[in-house]
């Protein structure tokens, strides 16, 4: 960030790419006043070639929003999405307001992004994919640790505690972050990682004051959904271990 000297910034995974006559997509929006630019992504698995589950989710939030630009699909795509990659993100916004990736080993562009899309004012949204994310090889994504699990929960109780500290009850409400809580004990459980584990996480929501419950699971569609494509999500995972 240091050396950043252009007006925009694509961020980009080693592993993933740019798909072809991306800048194509991108042009239009180089001289616009928007803070950050959204795109939906695609994926890929690497032993395959195939397209895989990876980007679903994103994709789904960003046509969301694109199509339907209300206060709640706009949060939602905001804070749900926190990876740097599939954005246009303005330069300024990120210095003027001393926006770095954080030094630990995992999850170090959660807080970033999440900071991101606080402090980003007007937001522009494209229904053309200009990035894949790729699936498989040996990924921080795919090979999970307890370590780099635990660092994720740290990360994300600070994300939690910002997020509520700065934005209002009911943008708190559409990052959907309570969902994301419980999904973290389910993490526990999809790992084995036994009951020490599940109730020192319990602790630190406590602590924190952090919930669980989110009244949107309680819509038999919404929760079909999203089951599904969690469920669809982790048997790729699993595909990719060693």
């Amino acid at each position: 960030m240091k050396h950043v000297t252009g007006k925009w910034i694509l961020f980009a995974d080693s592993d993933d790419f740019f798909v072809e006559n991306f800048m194509n997509v991108v042009s239009p929006f180089l001289n616009s006043d928007y803070d950050m630019v959204y795109f939906p992504p695609t994926s890929m698995d690497l032993k395959t070639g195939k397209i895989s589950s990876r980007h679903v989710m994103y994709m789904e939030m960003i046509l969301k929003a694109y199509e339907k630009p209300t206060l709640k699909n706009i949060t939602e795509m905001k804070f749900a999405f926190c990876s740097p990659w599939s954005k246009l993100i303005r330069t300024a916004m990120m210095k003027d307001n001393d926006i770095t990736f954080d030094e630990v080993a995992v999850s170090n562009d959660i807080m970033c992004l999440t900071k991101c899309a606080y402090h980003c004012r007007k937001v522009g949204i494209s229904n053309q994919t200009i990035y894949c994310v790729t699936r498989g090889g040996n990924s921080l994504t795919t090979n999970k640790d307890e370590k780099r699990f635990d660092t994720r929960v740290d990360v994300f109780v600070n994300r939690y505690i910002y997020a509520r500290e700065h934005l209002s009850k009911k943008e708190f409400r559409y990052t959907h972050l309570d969902r994301q809580a419980l999904g973290k004990l389910v993490d526990v459980f999809i790992e084995k990682w036994g009951a020490k584990k599940f109730f020192w996480i319990c602790g630190l929501y406590m602590k924190n004051r952090i919930y669980i419950f989110d009244w949107g699971l309680l819509n038999p569609v919404t929760l079909f959904h999203k089951a599904k494509v969690e469920l669809q999500w982790w048997m790729d995972i699993k595909k990719h271990r060693k």
